[in-house]
């Protein structure tokens, strides 16, 4: 459906990190789903009066969330919203509630499975929204492992400053669980590899075309070149965007590379990283794609280079890493 002049659906993602989650539960365990909430009154939780607002149009919006065991998160934007904009929203009784911190480790509340406010830990929470105002955006995420595909929830709520405010109605569809990564093989050791915004280090693990890396450095398997980097007479090398090599470090497990938002090899942490690229020396025709746990947004992408050099032989490897809302239907979806 189209959606009204001042709220419009977008498509990022992003993950909402589990020490939020772990504030959200400390602060809701002093709050709760109680007889607390009915101490709010309009003026809310920092004092401010929003008994004389007036009603504007009641929105109505329809959302979808891939379902999905950690906090994965959808955006709605809101052009109008500002910094003095709160979220309010209704306990099962009836009593309106506000935002600024008080439910969310952010802006928002936790609704249950009918649509109310309730605690993170309540056996029944379902999903949270948050108000990211700085960003113009309502950000709907999951409770961990309880949605379930085919799902609807319907939530009340709204936004107001001391002027206006909005009713919303919310419906959150939970669709089949797409993965997080997948790629397309392009040929000739280069591979496009799409993955949604990780916050932690998990890898891509995607199987190298060992025929064409073998051929390419004139050796028998890809064991055999596992043991040639064991005995230092076959070298990994990470490249650097203008094509120069890198030789002054490693990953962690001593066998891959670090590589910041242009393309170059870089350090853990270093300004701008951005993914890694790993070769499973212990599964040598597997290597693993991942992120930096900060700092990746949808819409990023750079160029990962690797090079395999044998003698007079070399083999280049190329990733070609793009961080997306959606894996394309025709990528090829990794193994677990």
């Amino acid at each position: 459906m189209p959606a009204p002049p001042m709220f419009t659906l977008t498509g990022s993602t992003m993950m909402k990190k589990f020490s939020s989650f772990a504030l959200a539960i400390a602060a809701m365990a002093l709050l709760g789903c109680s007889e607390e909430h009915l101490k709010y009154t309009s003026l809310g939780l920092e004092g401010t009066d929003y008994s004389g607002a007036t009603e504007g149009r009641e929105i109505s919006l329809n959302a979808e969330a891939a379902q999905s065991d950690y906090f994965e998160e959808v955006s709605v934007a809101l052009s109008a919203a500002t910094t003095s904009s709160v979220l309010y929203a209704y306990t099962e009784d009836g009593t309106t509630v506000y935002g600024k911190g008080a439910y969310t480790s952010e802006e928002g509340f936790y609704f249950d499975k009918d649509g109310y406010v309730c605690s993170p830990a309540d056996e029944d929470a379902r999903l949270y929204v948050d108000l990211d105002a700085t960003n113009k955006a309502l950000v709907i995420g999951q409770v961990p492992e309880v949605c379930k595909a085919g799902d609807e929830y319907t939530l009340h709520f709204g936004i107001t400053t001391t002027k206006t405010y909005y009713p919303i109605t919310l419906t959150v569809d939970i669709t089949e669980a797409g993965s997080w990564c997948g790629y397309i093989y392009q040929g000739n050791l280069v591979y496009d590899v799409y993955e949604q915004v990780k916050t932690d280090y998990t890898p891509c693990k995607i199987p190298i075309d060992a025929t064409a890396l073998c051929n390419a450095l004139g050796m028998s398997s890809a064991s055999a070149i596992a043991k040639g980097i064991a005995n230092n007479t076959v070298t990994f090398i990470g490249l650097n965007a203008d094509g120069s090599e890198y030789t002054a470090g490693s990953t962690a497990n001593n066998s891959g590379h670090w590589f910041n938002s242009s393309g170059d090899v870089c350090s853990w942490k270093a300004d701008n990283w951005f993914a890694y690229a790993e070769w499973d020396n212990t599964a040598p025709i597997i290597f693993g794609i991942g992120q930096a746990v900060s700092g990746v947004e949808v819409g990023m992408s750079a160029t990962l280079r690797q090079k395999f050099v044998y003698g007079s032989n070399e083999a280049i490897v190329t990733w070609n890493l793009h961080i997306v809302d959606t894996v394309p239907d025709d990528a090829t979806i990794p193994e677990e």
